[in-house]
């Protein structure tokens, strides 16, 4: 009886350690939500104004150049986003120091934004552009991507910190938006406003997260060494999917005009909205799935098909919404002249369901479960299948190829990380007592 009595108690004693956990996972949530309707809501002011402003061939105009910004983080982030904010969650919850990780990181964060702050300058002396200070403006996301310890937000779960420093920097930047930019002219403005916001939200961040636990230390070429082998299999996994993710708008630019990519990044920018509504349980979800991994894997998996009904009926919604509303949201956001862009919104409507339902098999649950390899031959191959019907699609159909091609390759990783989760063994699809 008395074993009996013990083996009953347990389950309570379990619920109500768990109890803390889950609460901060929901104030996480809480509060990327709140940041992400602040990203909704902010471009609804700015983007309207921009295309007005900028027209179709200057907003065109912005959006390679910002897509050259994503590059540049992403050689910066180096995939540390993922692995260095799984580990500093392992690490703080065995309460172990963090610092030599922190440190390890930023300091090959910096190397990494020098690197590419100078290829980028190559390419400009070498290529000419027409308007080479629209591209140089984009050069400020590197720095930005290290000033701004977002994988170490998430890590620690202070996403407090992160929607207030971020909604402060955006809010500055939008107003000084609508001051400097009047005119086509002010195209380069508009760039490093955006694409610089997340420097100015690190200024603020970095007075809050000087703690003990963060002591400042020297850069290690060992520790920074270990940090690119440890990053190496994730970056190329980030490389390959940035490098589809953030393509279509250069590639488009290589068989189209100015106006076309315009139109083209107008829904585009409306889809990438949507799907950032599902963004803040995605990041949310990543560390404290990594926790409930070391606990047990059974509660992990569990956790995960409870996210998975959560987000194929959220992507359904914005799907279905995107399909009604298309025409009117588009004419009403950017004006008449960008009533082309509305088709393209329809072809892209269901990508927002397929990148979730792609991020819960392969970030939450092969990254998760230690299928790293099996991870990058997935986006590896996916970029593959991305680039060859793109430059196809887009040469013989333009904006509508594009989004095509875009459709065809979610729909392609989707399945791919189902195969390769399936395959691995994980029993994501079924109940298991692992």
């Amino acid at each position: 009886m008395a074993a009996g009595r013990r083996h009953n108690s347990a389950p309570c004693a379990n619920q109500r350690r768990r109890l803390p956990v889950m609460t901060r996972l929901a104030a996480n949530i809480g509060w990327l939500y709140l940041l992400q309707a602040l990203n909704l809501l902010l471009p609804l002011l700015s983007v309207p104004y921009l295309t007005r402003t900028l027209q179709a061939d200057g907003f065109g105009q912005m959006a390679l150049a910002l897509a050259i910004a994503q590059y540049l983080a992403l050689v910066t982030d180096y995939g540390f986003n993922l692995s260095a904010t799984r580990r500093a969650a392992q690490l703080m919850a065995a309460q172990a120091p963090v610092s030599e990780l922190f440190w390890q990181t930023q300091w090959t964060k910096t190397a990494l934004a020098l690197l590419s702050v100078v290829a980028l300058l190559i390419v400009v002396a070498m290529a000419a552009p027409q308007e080479p200070a629209i591209v140089l403006a984009a050069a400020i996301a590197a720095p930005a991507s290290v000033v701004f310890p977002v994988w170490y937000c998430q890590a620690s779960q202070r996403m407090g910190l992160l929607a207030a420093c971020t909604l402060a920097a955006r809010l500055i930047c939008l107003a000084l938006l609508f001051v400097v930019v009047q005119g086509p002219d002010d195209v380069a403005a508009a760039v490093l406003l955006t694409a610089g916001a997340p420097l100015l939200a690190g200024l603020f961040a970095w007075p809050l997260l000087r703690s003990a636990a963060l002591a400042l230390r020297p850069p290690s070429l060992p520790g920074m060494a270990q940090a690119l082998r440890d990053g190496w299999t994730l970056f190329l996994s980030s490389a390959a999917i940035g490098a589809y993710v953030n393509s279509a708008v250069p590639i488009l630019r290589l068989f189209t005009d100015d106006r076309t990519v315009g139109l083209y990044a107008a829904a585009e920018k409306l889809i990438r909205a949507a799907q950032s509504a599902m963004v803040p349980v995605s990041q949310a979800a990543f560390p404290h799935v990594n926790t409930l991994l070391i606990q047990s894997p059974a509660a992990a998996l569990a956790f995960l098909r409870r996210l998975a009904g959560w987000l194929v009926a959220a992507g359904l919604l914005i799907w279905l919404a995107s399909l009604v509303l298309a025409r009117p949201v588009v004419t009403v956001l950017f004006g008449p002249g960008f009533i082309d862009a509305a088709l393209i919104l329809v072809i892209l409507a269901p990508v927002p369901l397929l990148v979730a339902l792609s991020n819960l098999l392969g970030t939450q649950t092969l990254l998760t479960f230690g299928h790293h390899a099996t991870f990058a031959r997935v986006v590896i191959a996916s970029a593959a299948i991305f680039f060859a019907l793109a430059l196809i699609l887009a040469w013989q159909f333009a904006g509508i190829g594009m989004a095509f091609a875009v459709l065809a390759t979610e729909a392609a990783v989707t399945v791919l990380m189902l195969l390769a989760v399936q395959r691995r063994g994980v029993a994501l699809l079924r109940k298991s007592n692992v």
